[in-house]
């Protein structure tokens, strides 16, 4: 009996196909060209004719068709995990959710867990002072009515605090402010107006309320 076989007769095993990695880069990097059709998203600008990384992250090109060209636009963002989440930490100018821990005459201290629709990894501190609670007469303002320890608020980042992991926030539009209230009696508090926040049970407490259109209803 020959030992000898035909080797194209042998069956042969597929090799699975192996992701894609997306392209990496940091601050500064030239992603791509404008005329080539690419337009700047979250994490990029444009200039002289450049798309250019202001992140540190992964590049994803988007991709959608033009209601005014018909032709497909390629929006560049920089993502910060390879599974498409946009952020692992705060970014200047961002919408972020945060508790208040505790406060004083001259501000809060916050913790933010989320900016915009992403659940960070880990939390960071945060202050919201006095003058960034309303764009005008903030010296009349009483912190206590604002905001209190256990609030959740919407706010806005206004740029880097004391140290590089903490940062400055301001609730001063219209649309940022307390979402949800821990009452001084121990329950929960939701909007009532943009003013008042209050429990099921009718208890209410002054505060410097989101106005957000279904949460104030």
């Amino acid at each position: 009996m020959s030992l000898l076989f035909d080797l194209a007769s042998v069956p042969r095993v597929s090799k699975r196909p192996q992701k894609a990695r997306k392209k990496t880069c940091i601050p500064g990097d030239v992603l791509f060209k404008a005329a080539e059709g690419y337009r700047a998203g979250f994490g990029t600008y444009e200039e002289r004719g450049s798309i250019i990384a202001t992140l540190y992250g992964f590049v994803c090109v988007l991709e959608a068709k033009s209601s005014d060209t018909g032709n497909n636009d390629k929006t560049v963002e920089i993502q910060q995990t390879e599974e498409g989440k946009k952020y692992i930490t705060p970014v200047v100018g961002t919408i972020a959710t945060a508790r208040v821990l505790s406060i004083t005459p001259k501000f809060a201290r916050c913790s933010i867990f989320c900016i915009e629709d992403c659940i960070l990894p880990v939390e960071f501190c945060a202050t919201l002072r006095k003058e960034d609670m309303r764009d005008a007469e903030y010296s009349k303002i009483v912190i206590y009515e604002y905001v209190k320890p256990g609030d959740i608020i919407l706010a806005r980042i206004l740029g880097i605090g004391d140290s590089q992991t903490s940062y400055l926030l301001s609730i001063a539009d219209d649309e940022l402010g307390v979402t949800n209230a821990l009452g001084d009696n121990g329950e929960r508090l939701v909007p009532k107006d943009f003013t008042k926040v209050e429990s099921a049970s009718g208890y209410q407490e002054l505060r410097k309320v989101a106005q957000i259109p279904n949460l104030n209803k």
